[in-house]
């Protein structure tokens, strides 16, 4: 089991190291943003965000999940499968912009707003190239962790020194399109030299047909997925004004970097639990009941101290202009632990082939989420859509939760260890509210007590701490 743990360890420092630095630039660069583009332009940003998002679920068609899932079975075959699924984005993604290019030209959409949402649009041509899937199938999260690390620095660098103004919204959406491209070709190169394979254009019908079908539920799964996140944009566009884009986004941008931050742990899991499926099913649910319990530590104090704290983080965060971005921020934290909960049945039904159910529980939610923004976002506009987006997640959690124990095994996520994970969120959180201390001496006064609580009540020991530390200290001196 030790080696096990070695290799999802591995993956899980070096992901993290990756999403913590890049993820964590680019949402820097997000609050700058926030402040220099105002509440309209902002929107406007993340209104071109949300359609190059939706435009990547057809360019990828599931390749990212699939084509790693494969890989980590089967390494003999990495230039075969890397040469067929890139060449397959490429065509798709070239096809998409182009579609884009018609459907703006048809529509009688403001000039400025055509241009930021062209510029917005070439992000998927920019990252079909990217081989992130092919470097996660080998467990080299290390190099995409440098790749991600370009590619912020780069966003970064040209925001700051070019984006002043909301004039430059276009500009500031080109950027990042931009920096995805630089990181593409950094990831390339990085293959090539580390295992000497090297992207080269094929054309293959018969090949892109026979993994369009195996991809096809990872397709699904991931459009649904992203449906139940960012649908709201379009109907507060639709509906409301861009001002209301931008104070629901603002909240909505905080959220996603906290569980895309967290996700390394089930992202860096996935490769070994495809193969351990197969090779050990033991192991399996040991990894899948690992998780779990990490998920629930780290989700719920998250949600807890981000309601409690709502308003002080979002002034902190982008300002006093967004200030009423606080009531639905409140609304929306408890969509990280949610997620963190149903993501870890999701990719364990995903690394055991169990793509329908999994399909059809986030299909679920993501038809709970649209009904109710139909109904509540014409009245309650961002609070509307924040509640719409929670009540997707729950349903797609217990539908979920469901599956999982019908085709794999009962999990009973709400036991003990859960009861005592409560205790110390809610006690924790009750005296930092009491305590009433400017954001960072209640960020800081709230983890102590957390974990002071914690070993309190047994839920984390010195062993466990040991046992980390030390696994950390051996991936700086490469001896893991």
């Amino acid at each position: 089991m030790s080696s096990i743990l070695r290799r999802t360890f591995n993956n899980i420092f070096w992901l993290f190291i990756g999403e913590v630095c890049a993820k964590g630039v680019v949402f820097l660069t997000t609050l700058y943003l926030a402040r220099v583009l105002g509440i309209d332009g902002f929107g406007k940003f993340s209104l071109a965000l949300a359609m190059s998002t939706y435009m990547w679920i057809f360019v990828d068609m599931g390749i990212t999940g699939y084509g790693t899932r494969e890989i980590a079975r089967d390494r003999e075959k990495i230039s075969e499968i890397f040469r067929i699924l890139n060449s397959l984005r490429l065509v798709l993604a070239v096809v998409s912009f182009l579609i884009l290019i018609i459907f703006l030209h048809i529509l009688n959409i403001p000039l400025d707003m055509r241009m930021i949402l062209l510029a917005g649009g070439f992000y998927v041509i920019a990252y079909a190239l990217s081989p992130d899937w092919v470097l996660r199938g080998i467990e080299r999260m290390e190099y995409i962790a440098l790749g991600n690390a370009v590619m912020s620095i780069v966003f970064l660098l040209t925001v700051y020194l070019f984006v002043r103004a909301p004039d430059d919204t276009v500009s500031a959406v080109l950027y990042r399109s931009f920096s995805f491209l630089l990181g593409s070709f950094v990831a390339l190169i990085i293959l090539k030299r580390t295992m000497n394979v090297w992207y080269a254009f094929e054309i293959s019908l018969s090949k892109w047909l026979f993994h369009l079908r195996e991809s096809f539920y990872f397709a699904v799964n991931g459009g649904l997925n992203n449906i139940a996140m960012y649908i709201p944009v379009f109907f507060l566009g639709l509906w409301a004004a861009m001002e209301d884009v931008g104070i629901f986004s603002a909240p909505q941008r905080a959220i996603v970097l906290i569980i895309n931050t967290v996700a390394v742990i089930q992202v860096a899991s996935y490769p070994v639990m495809s193969n351990l499926y197969v090779s050990d099913k033991y192991k399996f649910y040991l990894i899948h009941k690992t998780i779990e319990r990490v998920m629930l530590y780290i989700g719920l104090p998250i949600g807890v101290m981000g309601m409690i704290l709502s308003k002080e983080i979002i002034s902190t965060l982008y300002g006093n202009m967004y200030e009423t971005s606080s009531a639905i921020f409140r609304v929306m934290i408890w969509i990280v632990p949610l997620t963190f909960l149903r993501s870890n049945y999701g990719r364990t039904l995903l690394s055991a082939g169990f793509h329908r159910f999994n399909m059809f529980a986030t299909g679920s939610g993501a038809v709970v989420t649209i009904l109710l923004c139909i109904l509540f976002i014409p009245t309650y506009r961002g609070t509307g859509a924040a509640i719409s987006v929670l009540a997707g997640e729950a349903v797609i959690l217990i539908i979920m939760g469901v599956m999982f124990g019908i085709k794999l095994y009962r999990s009973y996520p709400f036991d003990v260890f859960f009861i005592k994970i409560v205790i110390a969120s809610i006690t924790a959180g009750l005296i930092v509210r009491i305590a009433d201390l400017p954001l960072f001496y209640s960020a800081v006064l709230g983890v102590i007590l957390y974990f002071g609580i914690s070993f309190f009540l047994g839920i984390i020991t010195v062993g466990m701490i040991r046992d980390i530390c030390s696994r950390i200290i051996q991936r700086r001196v490469g001896i893991v």
